[in-house]
């Protein structure tokens, strides 16, 4: 995963940081379209919250200021195409699933989980300003809208889970696995170094290790479980919560 996105991030971007579309026969080409950034912001996250390296944090927010800049419908939501797009005869605006997610979809996840992941109020702001502008038509036909519904899901409240402990501690490992291994949709993971601060208006702001243990905080809304550092009882926390 992490060299498939590399060669992305190197060999499908322009100078100024964009992402290309296609690669053929050792080129890159076409200005990516909205599912592209969709997708690949979803990766970013996802190897932010497996590695813990910040630059994939850095990388998802930079694409998204670039579909900010280049895709966005000031009524709301983003177009599928960027506004500089090739021999662009009209420029539509998609959130029903294919058998892909939508783009819109995709992004307003995306723009959820930074929002908790940051703290950055913005982030929520173009996330709801997607939901809004499409609430018309999940009403009129909700079937096929299931990655906007799951995004406006995560939006209201998410299950943020936060793990405190060295990157590279087996405790650390331990509670990651059991994370990994229940199927919560929705839920924002972050795991951060013993000292490492999270964003004020997170719940588990303030939270330190019980004793010198990895420890995981389950929180829902403001609310917080108490330290666990046992891989069971986080099994257990994540089963109830």
């Amino acid at each position: 995963a992490i060299e498939a996105f590399d060669f992305v991030k190197s060999a499908m971007t322009t100078d100024d940081g964009r992402l290309l579309h296609s690669w053929r026969c050792g080129r890159p080409r076409h200005m990516a379209v909205l599912d592209d950034y969709g997708a690949m912001c979803r990766g970013a996250l996802a190897l932010y919250e497996a590695t813990g390296a910040p630059s994939y944090l850095e990388c998802a927010r930079r694409w998204v200021e670039h579909v900010e800049l280049h895709y966005r419908d000031r009524n709301g939501g983003y177009f599928y195409a960027a506004d500089d797009a090739d021999t662009l005869i009209a420029r539509v605006k998609i959130a029903e699933d294919s058998p892909l997610p939508s783009g819109n979809g995709m992004m307003l996840q995306v723009l959820a989980q930074l929002y908790y992941l940051t703290g950055e109020s913005v982030y929520r702001e173009r996330a709801e300003a997607i939901a809004k502008d499409f609430a018309g038509t999940i009403r009129e036909r909700v079937l096929g809208f299931s990655s906007l519904l799951n995004g406006i899901e995560m939006l209201r409240e998410a299950l943020q889970i936060v793990v405190i402990g060295a990157t590279d501690a087996a405790d650390t490992a331990a509670l990651k696995r059991v994370i990994y291994g229940v199927s919560r949709p929705g839920r924002v993971l972050s795991v951060i170094a013993p000292g490492a601060a999270l964003p004020r208006a997170h719940p588990a702001f303030g939270k330190t290790l019980l004793g010198d243990r990895a420890t995981a905080y389950v929180c829902r809304g403001m609310v917080c479980s108490l330290p666990i550092v046992e891989p069971d009882a986080l099994a257990a926390a994540l089963r109830e919560t």
